[in-house]
């Protein structure tokens, strides 16, 4: 009980000082764990290192600039003694308004902490626009306001679509720790992570620089529309340079030996195409990844497609159409990649594209609904 009142007696002046003007108090050396794998990164932090009755870097428009995050109106405090048995003590973060937001400077896919609450919370993502894309409500956790229990609370969508994050609950009643922002890697930066894991791999067979050659063609920019978007004029090349990609890989993982009618009987002493262990592993890794990154190409762009509004009844069913093909060669694609054949994968990845830009091209020159000129009287039907 004793440690109860403590925490919320530190609380209620935390509150009372948010109001003062001209108190502050700097958090500045609030840690941050990065972890990484092939197709995320996170961004952890557990807030250790901040003081007590700390604003979040108010001098640096409150960034924790290895997170990424910016907590406006956020405190930090150091747990009374003993430390609270939060996740990572003795350290906390807690806001004062009756919301509390999160601005990300650059978009995520993941948004995760533990919480303590004496009521019930709500975490929103909002996207560019700030439309709510995503929500999860946060039960009572600890009811006897002790702080004791920590429940963890998250938020995900299927790309790097979350802008700010918005939680809403009693300023004092709840609290939080070892908040994590994930994002996935954008396709470009996969690829390139695929071609350097490669390039450690050139000297047990030159075919580990005909696939790198491959993958570097395909990263020229007059095929891209954007880091996750190819363009619908020439991103079709893409796909047929990581299919050969593709192939050159997977003549590596088999042992084939005619590929380009390349006659050489042996790479740096080894026979043809006998690599290491630990290359095969990589080789394999990347033919998984270099797929998936262009079914999501793939995806993309279907995406864009659906997204575009069509009122003209014979334009909408032509729409459909390419849309519905896009879904089967995406289907196709699947049950390809599932069966390890991913050079034929990637060719439905790359009809699937195909047919989502014919979508996107007839949809765009659909005819606008007609619209009544302003001032015009309403038909009303017979007459005198």
């Amino acid at each position: 009980m004793k440690s109860k009142m403590i925490f919320l007696f530190t609380l209620t002046v935390l509150i009372v000082l948010s109001w003062l003007p001209g108190r502050v108090f700097s958090a500045d050396d609030i840690e941050v764990i990065v972890t990484r794998d092939s197709e995320m990164e996170c961004r952890l932090t557990t807030f250790e290192g901040a003081g007590d009755f700390a604003y979040i870097n108010p001098d640096i428009d409150h960034l924790i600039p290895e997170l990424g995050v910016r907590f406006p109106a956020w405190h930090t405090i150091n747990s009374v003694d003993p430390p609270l048995p939060s996740p990572s003590p003795p350290t906390i973060a807690v806001w004062v308004n009756s919301h509390a937001i999160l601005i990300l400077e650059e978009p995520v896919a993941a948004v995760s902490f533990y919480y303590s609450s004496q009521v019930m919370i709500t975490l929103q993502g909002s996207d560019e626009n700030g439309t709510i894309i995503a929500q999860a409500r946060g039960a009572v956790s600890d009811p006897s306001g002790e702080f004791i229990v920590w429940e963890p609370l998250s938020i995900s969508v299927g790309e790097n679509h979350i802008f700010e994050v918005r939680l809403n609950g009693a300023p004092g009643y709840a609290t939080i720790d070892d908040l994590k922002v994930c994002r996935y890697f954008n396709p470009r930066e996969i690829k390139e992570h695929v071609r350097n894991n490669l390039a450690a791999y050139v000297t047990e067979s030159k075919r580990f620089r005909k696939a790198i050659q491959a993958i570097d063609q395909s990263l020229n920019p007059a095929f891209w529309k954007d880091a996750n978007n190819l363009a619908c004029g020439q991103g079709h090349r893409v796909f047929n340079k990581e299919r050969r990609a593709v192939r050159i890989l997977m003549t590596l993982l088999k042992g084939k030996t005619n590929l380009d009618n390349d006659d050489d009987e042996e790479d740096n002493g080894r026979t043809k195409n006998q690599i290491s262990s630990e290359a095969r592993t990589v080789v394999q890794e990347s033919l998984e990844k270099l797929t998936s990154v262009d079914r999501r190409l793939a995806v993309n762009k279907s995406t864009t497609a659906e997204a575009i509004v069509v009122t003209d009844p014979e334009y909408f069913e032509l729409v459909e159409r390419k849309l519905i093909k896009a879904h089967e060669n995406l289907a196709a694609g699947d049950v390809k990649k599932d069966a390890g054949k991913f050079a034929k994968a990637i060719q439905h990845y790359k009809k699937a594209w195909k047919y989502a830009c014919k979508a996107i091209k007839i949809a765009a020159s659909a005819p606008e609904p007609p619209t009544e000129p302003p001032g015009s009287p309403p038909d009303l039907g017979g007459g005198f």
